[in-house]
Parts: C-alpha cells; sequence; structure tokens
C-alpha cells in the first residue's frame, strides 16, 4: 500500500485560505494538517511544470500571497491617511528600507600637528554644501 496521497482539495484550500490571510508558510501547514515539506514539494512541482494541478496550485499560492501583502498595504495607506505616522514609519523601514541609521556620514581628517581651526571650518562648510542637494521629498499624505 502507498503513500496517502495529501494533494487534496481540502489540504490546498486550507493553506491558500490561511496565506491570503497573511499567515507564514509553517502556519498555514500547521493549520492545513500537513507538514512544511509537503508544501514546499507541491511547490516545487508547480515550478517544475511537473504536472498541471501543481502548476495551478503554485500559481493560486503565489495570487494568495500577493493579495495578502495589498490587503496590509490598503491597511497601512488608510491608516497614513488618517495621519497615523507609525503606519508610515513602518512602510518606509519595512518595505522601503529606511534606517534612522542611514543617515550620510560627513569624514572630516584633521591631524594633531596641523590643527587649524579656520581650515576646520572651511572645511565643515564645504561639506555641508554637498549635502544641500540632498532634499527630503514632500509628502501629501491626503492625495
Amino acid at each position: 500500500m502507498g503513500r496517502k496521497n495529501k494533494f487534496i482539495e481540502s489540504h490546498k484550500k486550507s493553506i491558500l485560505d490561511a496565506t491570503t490571510l497573511g499567515c507564514t508558510k509553517r502556519l498555514a501547514c500547521k493549520y492545513a494538517g500537513i507538514s512544511e515539506t509537503v508544501l514546499y514539494d507541491w511547490l516545487s512541482r508547480g515550478r517544475g511544470a511537473e504536472n498541471e494541478e501543481f502548476i495551478t496550485f503554485l500559481e493560486d499560492f503565489n495570487k494568495a500571497e500577493a493579495m495578502s501583502a495589498l490587503r496590509s498595504l490598503g491597511t497601512l495607506n488608510q491608516a497614513m491617511k488618517a495621519g497615523d505616522i507609525r503606519a508610515a514609519m513602518f512602510l518606509l523601514e519595512r518595505r522601503h528600507g529606511y534606517n534612522k541609521v542611514d543617515q550620510p556620514l560627513i569624514e572630516i581628517k584633521v591631524s594633531d600637528d596641523s590643527l587649524n581651526v579656520r581650515e576646520l571650518m572651511e572645511e565643515i562648510d564645504r561639506e555641508q554644501i554637498k549635502l544641500k542637494p540632498i532634499a527630503l521629498p514632500t509628502i501629501n499624505i491626503n492625495e
């Protein structure tokens, strides 16, 4: 007697429903009652164009992941329009990689034997002028 086929509609539907809600693959598998190994095997078979059923499942799985992301982004956008700056910061950090640490560094080299305050101040002024073209964008959250 062979292994029990787990690629059945109820398992596939459970995986797709959980993924659409935003569950991780691990949590979706727990919900569906299958192992992560089984899910990764299904996805791999879909990529390998082994079987039309697996290809369709892979396409549906990708759509479910996209729907989850779109729903979350829609919620974030509504919160931003309502003036929630935390939602805007979250989106900037997670989606666009913005990080407060990523501020430009200015390097000024000064040797002990030639410390000249006037030259040092002039160099600081020159470096600040270089930073002026980096203007912050104007964002209208009411659009």
